[in-house]
């Protein structure tokens, strides 16, 4: 799992019948459901191939400008 850093609180309403399903997925599992909820957002964004962090987002944006691609191979001249 990834290294924590602050951690913020934020309420959701979710619908009993999840909740409950959620919470026997989770002592399943031996986790928490802070633990299945961080996993299933981390998850969720990787699907939508969007960074984590800052960093991330830097060195995507960074990789995505084409001035930053190798360039096609050049024959040499003779």
């Amino acid at each position: 799992m990834a290294k924590a850093g602050r951690m913020k609180r934020k309420v959701f309403n979710v619908d009993e019948r999840l909740l409950d399903a959620l919470a026997f997925f989770a002592r399943d599992r031996k986790a928490t459901l802070d633990d299945i909820a961080g996993e299933a957002f981390r998850d969720l964004l990787k699907k939508h191939k969007r960074p984590l962090s800052l960093k991330a987002a830097l060195q995507e944006s960074a990789r995505a400008l084409p001035a930053n691609d190798p360039g096609p191979k050049r024959a040499k001249a003779k």
